[in-house]
């Protein structure tokens, strides 16, 4: 068993360092950390400055910090198929006897492992330098959601990098999507204030179900917040799901054509 779950990080290691630009950790501290802190301050400052105090922006707060360090776990994952397609390595994905469920899941361990952790050092720093304080059952579910937040992200980013095999530019598809996630998560634009278009959109993405959540939360309406969190782990799941058909669906593909 313990030699399983060893083999089990080992590969999973490996994969994550395979995509990952954060070989030393010069390169970690600025990509990961410095980048991610500055962009939420930005806007956590923005916004303070804007409401005058701080009971009524903890959400925003809040909110910035999970979305903008949990958008690594969306690029991370997101170029995993696509670095297997540029490295000549993606047929042995496809032709492995191993479970593909498994594969997939150690391809993106270490990245749900490595946003979890840039999510908790800002949070460290939000709580610390802005002098939030929560109960200690909010902070509870503040961390489920936060959990859930970066699964989420994470099971989209495969999602995006199965449609990013019908693509040349990767960079381009994550951009767009970090710029709409940005947008229409609900961090710093309620939904409710969208157009009726807007608001059916945020559906769709992650991270919006769960911000109703975190207001909900936060006013300690905990049990109204359950509905939220259990739609964005059925977003979650219907990530997984349509990835996989997708990777099904080019690999039959491929098959038929001979490419």
């Amino acid at each position: 068993m313990l030699r399983r779950v060893w083999t089990f990080l080992r590969n999973s290691w490996l994969a994550y360092k395979g995509v990952s630009l954060w070989l030393n950790p010069q390169a970690y501290m600025i990509e990961k950390v410095i980048n991610p802190i500055f962009r939420f301050l930005f806007y956590s400052f923005l916004i303070l400055y804007g409401y005058k105090e701080k009971t009524n922006i903890a959400a925003f707060i809040l909110g910035n910090a999970i979305l903008l360090s949990s958008i690594s776990a969306l690029k991370g994952v997101g170029i995993i198929y696509f670095s297997e397609r540029q490295q000549g390595t993606l047929i042995y994905f496809i032709v492995s006897p191993r479970s593909r469920l498994r594969i997939i899941i150690q391809k993106i361990f270490f990245h749900i492992i490595d946003a979890f952790i840039t999510v908790l050092i800002g949070l460290t720093i939000i709580f610390t330098g802005f002098k939030i304080y929560h109960p200690p059952h909010q902070l509870v579910f503040i961390f489920l959601l936060i959990i859930i937040g970066v699964i989420s992200v994470s099971l989209f980013g495969s999602l995006i990098a199965s449609l990013g095999l019908l693509s040349r530019d990767i960079n381009m598809l994550l951009n767009g999507m970090e710029i709409l996630m940005i947008l229409l998560s609900g961090v710093n634009i309620p939904i409710s204030r969208f157009p009726t278009f807007l608001k059916y959109l945020s559906q769709i993405f992650p991270l919006s179900h769960l911000m109703e959540g975190l207001n909900l939360i936060i006013q300690d309406k905990i049990s109204m917040a359950i509905p939220y969190i259990v739609s964005e782990i059925g977003l979650l799941i219907t990530y997984f799901l349509l990835g996989q058909f997708i990777i099904k669906f080019l690999e039959r593909k491929a098959r038929h054509i001979g490419n």
